[in-house]
């Protein structure tokens, strides 16, 4: 430990690294989940036109934000909803995806963005609107 302090000047950045990064965590940790169903939808969309959009690079206005999408469910987990193929939608509360199979729904929740490799958009915090 004696020669680390010997060098004043790096040991001074490292501490300060060190409760910068703790500081940042302790942000980061705190910080609260969007609540989806008190919170007003940006845009209301089908999942073609979301997909498009993400498509051909329009999409980002919707990171990060809550948005309404209408589409046919073409895939259901315990906790996950795929409309038209494109909308992978994690749901916050489990659902029974059997049932929803083939029907158009609309689900409200947070983009997260656009998964080149599966070409889907990812919704989290997701809820239905109508059934």
């Amino acid at each position: 430990m004696k020669i680390f302090f010997q060098h004043k000047k790096t040991g001074r950045r490292l501490i300060s690294l060190v409760i910068l990064m703790g500081i940042y965590g302790y942000l980061v940790y705190q910080k609260e989940n969007i609540d989806v169903a008190s919170t007003i939808s940006v845009e209301s969309l089908f999942a073609q036109d979301m997909l498009w959009r993400f498509q051909v690079n329009e999409g980002d206005d919707f990171l990060n934000q809550v948005v309404s999408v209408t589409g046919t469910v073409t895939a259901a987990g315990d906790s996950s909803l795929l409309l038209n193929n494109s909308i992978y939608c994690m749901m916050d509360t489990p659902v029974s995806g059997e049932g929803f199979i083939s029907e158009t729904v609309t689900i409200k929740g947070r983009c997260l963005g656009y998964y080149q490799p599966q070409k889907q958009v990812q919704l989290d915090h997701c809820i239905i609107e109508d059934h």
